[in-house]
């Protein structure tokens, strides 16, 4: 058995809480029982595996590394011979275990009643696990970011695992009797939602898989992020069905500029969010620098960044809209109409903004974060992206200067030239404020070696 699992097992099922839990939970059920002649039984026994599996369960494991290192013992796990798949299901499943216990206890009452829905306790279950999962890989995500003041971390981790719950269940959703059109193929919503949501989870687990990989101190190449990338830019494109609403009148050339807008979005915001994830600072940009000197590809791939590969993905989807927006106004004219329901749209205009604001936001994101001693940076960074994207933008709108937002945030309205010319003015000063501090920074390190 897995040393790790077997560890995390031992610690969470004592023979006191072997005996509690069933013990508590007949007690709580035997009381609902007495309760409406046992119709309250099904109702409190979800609620209880809600209780366990999300709140509980999304604690347990977002604590389940960070509380290793807070009690120092994170060191002498990674110093073992266990292997980054092995420690990371010993974690995931073996911290979790006791909720688990007791939400398998409830399964019985919660089917109960006559009444009692399966499909709406599998959709809990699953939602459960993706907390769990969503929750242990926030905490390896904090742990690359900031190995001290842990502690406050285990919360926002948690926070991660309940947000990724709600968003789960909104998902699973087995009250829509709708179908659900993708690439043209027909499904029913409740079997695509909960396939998905499988999918989901399981590159949640890849994802903790490579992080692990990457606390191990194994070589870890930016493969599993841009895999991701790539597959919910295909996913999400695939709603974007010319049997669908707005894309019914759309040809095949038309419908497939539409798809490739969709994915290029998709592609931009998670190149953001690795960006935003990933560790930073001047050391780690040495040796990206260094290792384009050098060319070797295989160093090249063990010190790229996980974004590095989504930034040129996004390039080259701009690229495609530009060139088909050149070939054919017409089709780009009705494609961007159909995505923005916006008779100025123009998409070729608007995927250029999204890759120079992406570009602009890396940089801003580097400049904050170049110096380690700066205090807390990426909450810094945070700010300035709500008040470039949020506050400012409100202003500008509340006084009627419509005119001027592209200059702040990527508009699909306007002259292309309006829609590119001030990111661009913005990338130039973001490029030479990180030269300055470049040289300043590569100075002070000189002077102290």
């Amino acid at each position: 058995m897995n040393p790790e699992f077997r560890r995390n097992v031992l610690l969470e099922l004592t023979i006191h809480r072997l005996v509690a839990m069933p013990l508590i939970l007949l007690l709580l059920y035997g009381a609902a029982g007495l309760v409406g002649d046992g119709g309250a039984v099904s109702p409190v026994a979800m609620f209880v595996i809600t209780l366990l599996l999300v709140a509980w369960g999304s604690r347990l494991a977002a604590d389940s590394v960070l509380g290793e290192v807070a009690g120092r013992t994170w060191d002498s796990q990674r110093m073992s011979a266990l292997g980054p798949w092995s420690m990371s299901w010993g974690k995931l499943l073996g911290s979790t275990v006791f909720v688990w216990y007791g939400a398998g206890l409830s399964i019985p009452a919660a089917l109960y009643s006559p009444d009692a829905d399966t499909a709406n306790l599998l959709r809990l279950l699953l939602m459960g696990l993706f907390s769990q999962v969503m929750a242990l890989f926030a905490s390896l995500v904090i742990q690359r970011l900031r190995p001290e003041r842990l502690r406050f971390h285990v919360t926002q981790a948690q926070l991660v695992g309940l947000v990724g719950a709600v968003f789960m269940w909104n998902i699973l959703d087995w009250s829509h009797t709708r179908v659900v059109f993708w690439y043209d193929f027909s499904f029913g919503y409740g079997e695509f939602a909960f396939v998905s949501g499988l999918i989901f989870a399981a590159w949640g687990c890849l994802g903790i898989f490579r992080l692990m990989r990457g606390e191990l101190q194994f070589r870890c190449w930016p493969v599993g992020w841009t895999a991701f990338t790539l597959f919910c830019a295909v996913y999400v494109a695939g709603f974007m069905s010319s049997r669908l609403g707005d894309f019914a009148s759309l040809n095949s050339g038309q419908e497939f500029l539409a798809k490739l807008f969709v994915a290029h979005i998709v592609i931009a915001v998670l190149t953001w969010m690795a960006a935003f994830a990933e560790p930073k600072g001047i050391v780690r940009m040495r040796r990206w620098r260094d290792a384009l000197g050098t060319g070797s590809p295989r160093e090249l791939l063990r010190v790229m960044p996980s974004w590095a590969p989504g930034l040129t993905m996004a390039l080259v989807t701009g690229l495609l809209i530009l060139s088909v927006s050149a070939l054919s106004q017409d089709s780009l004219g009705k494609a961007a109409d159909a995505f923005l329901n916006s008779g100025k749209g123009s998409a070729g205009a608007f995927s250029a903004a999204i890759f120079l604001f992406l570009v602009r936001d890396i940089g801003i994101i580097h400049f904050l974060t170049m110096d380690g001693r700066a205090k807390r940076p990426l909450l810094s960074a945070l700010v300035y992206f709500a008040v470039l994207y949020g506050i400012l933008p409100v202003i500008v709108f509340s006084l009627g200067l419509e005119a001027v937002a592209p200059a702040l945030i990527p508009s699909p309205v306007g002259h292309p030239v309006v829609a590119i010319l001030p990111v661009l003015l913005q990338l130039g000063l973001i490029g030479g404020l990180i030269g300055w501090r470049w040289a300043r920074l590569a100075r002070a390190l000189g002077a102290a070696g």
